[in-house]
């Protein structure tokens, strides 16, 4: 009876940490041995007669049992399943993260204005006219008999397109003792010297008749640095280093949008002065912009008196002259490597005016406010009678509405279309504005239908305060 319990004792643990696949008629492996017996394995055991079914060990794919690549023509370590080819610089556009083998296939940005999105270079001066689209006006045809030859005899139309800028301004007050300002606060007071080729663009809204200083980093007082605009008299004039190195631009107009836009080429040693896209002035620099210590502000902070009322959006300063002809003003920008700073004042409370062109150079609100008071940029192009085609300039950057007003000289024929096309930074207008987008006004015109009107008829075109259309109705007698 000992013996027994003795056996019981033994065979229980054989029975219960064995991993093979032992037969009943041999738990004890007397008759055979336990191991691996799969002869893909690494640790596949000849002898073995009864299966383990748990330890069997097998190489990495495309690996042997001791870890080395089964195929590797260039002995490199790496096996030549595992080898992707591709560019693998990575300060190429087509960077693969996953190539091991530069297959000469890189491709880099040699243009200024091709951006690389996807791994894929986009070229974004399609025109080749060294303006990046997202900056370049767009020059379209409208051609009038190519769309429609039974529209009016003797067809006049007027086209006008209306740009419209971002939700808000910035707003300094018009109130006795109570100065605005906006102050860098980038600890950096080197961001805003201007002391070689530069362009300040900007929209002004000038809301008195009085002496103002409107923005510089001049200490507004101390000459001998710096630059600053300012209008000590009707007219915006930028000074710099020591008077009298200023010069006078033009009479800046009491309530009234104006885009203004100031550029000074080193290599010329020109400046020029734009307003509402239009040059104005060109005078020749007799003296450089001396370098500044002191903070770039917009509006006053020295003293109760010459600080500025009104109100300014979407600032841009640039670090290269961006404008050499004429041009249709921008209601909004895109930032580039050339762009120091840009704010478009659209954060409609706080007391901070963000610099949305990442180099992190905000501005300090003081005693302003956001003001949903913003410019409409509107140009308009009249038909004679019989011209048949025109040409027409809009913004890329801003949605543009579209109206045409069709009639003839005896206004016996009048038809009217409307029509908004949406633009945002990831189309350019080189690629948006085609033929089917301009057709698609006079196709509406034709979904409008057309009306005969005599002289006894009545044409009412309702417009909201900025002057858009809100409703058209024609009361036929």
């Amino acid at each position: 009876m000992k013996i027994f319990r003795l056996f019981l004792f033994t065979l229980i643990p054989i029975l219960t940490f064995s991993q093979c696949d032992l037969p009943w008629w041999d738990p004890f492996e007397l008759f055979g041995e336990c191991g691996c017996t799969d002869d893909n394995a690494c640790n596949y055991n000849p002898n073995a007669t009864y299966d383990d079914l748990i330890t069997c060990t097998f190489p990495q794919e495309f690996y042997n049992c001791v870890n080395e690549c089964i195929n590797d023509m260039d002995s490199d370590g790496i096996c030549d399943e595992l080898e992707t080819e591709g560019c693998t610089d990575t300060e190429a556009c087509n960077f693969n993260a996953f190539a091991i083998l530069n297959n000469g296939s890189c491709e880099y940005i040699n243009n200024i204005c091709d951006i690389c999105q996807n791994n894929i270079i986009i070229n974004n001066d399609i025109d080749n006219d060294g303006i990046c689209d997202f900056e370049d006006d767009c020059v379209i045809v409208l051609d009038i008999l190519q769309n429609d030859t039974t529209i009016c005899p003797g067809t006049e139309i007027l086209i006008s397109t209306s740009h419209e800028s971002g939700s808000y301004s910035l707003s300094f007050p018009n109130i006795s003792q109570t100065i605005g300002s906006a102050k860098a606060t980038s600890n950096n007071n080197t961001d805003f010297n201007l002391t070689e080729d530069f362009t300040i663009e900007f929209w002004l809204k000038d809301e008195t008749n009085e002496y103002w200083s409107l923005m510089g980093n001049n200490s507004y007082g101390d000459n001998e640095q710096g630059w600053l605009l300012k209008k000590p008299n009707e007219n915006l004039m930028f000074a710099w280093t020591y008077n009298p190195n200023e010069f006078n631009f033009h009479t800046v107009n009491n309530n009234e949008w104006e885009h203004i836009a100031i550029c000074y080429s080193n290599t010329s040693n020109k400046f020029s002065y734009f307003k509402n896209g239009e040059l104005i002035t060109l005078e020749i620099k007799v003296a450089n912009v001396n370098t500044s210590i002191y903070d770039f502000i917009i509006g006053h902070e020295a003293g109760a008196a010459n600080w500025f009322k009104g109100k300014i959006d979407n600032l841009r300063i640039s670090n290269v002259v961006r404008y050499s002809n004429n041009f249709n003003p921008f209601l909004s920008f895109i930032a580039d490597q050339y762009t120091i700073a840009m704010y478009n004042f659209n954060e409609g409370i706080g007391n901070i005016a963000y610099d949305i062109s990442g180099n992190e150079r905000d501005l300090e609100l003081i005693n302003t406010e956001f003001s949903t008071d913003t410019p409409l940029f509107q140009e308009t192009i009249s038909w004679s009678n019989n011209q048949t085609t025109a040409e027409i300039t809009v913004s890329p950057i801003s949605n543009t509405t579209y109206i045409a007003e069709l009639y003839n000289e005896d206004f016996n024929c009048y038809e009217y279309a409307e029509i908004t096309i949406y633009m945002d930074e990831e189309i350019n207008c080189n690629t948006f504005i085609d033929e089917q987008s301009i057709n698609k006004i006079f196709k509406k015109i034709d979904i409008l239908g057309r009306q005969s009107l005599n002289r006894e008829n009545e044409i009412i075109l309702e417009l909201d305060e900025r002057g858009n259309l809100i409703e058209k109705k024609i009361i036929l007698n």
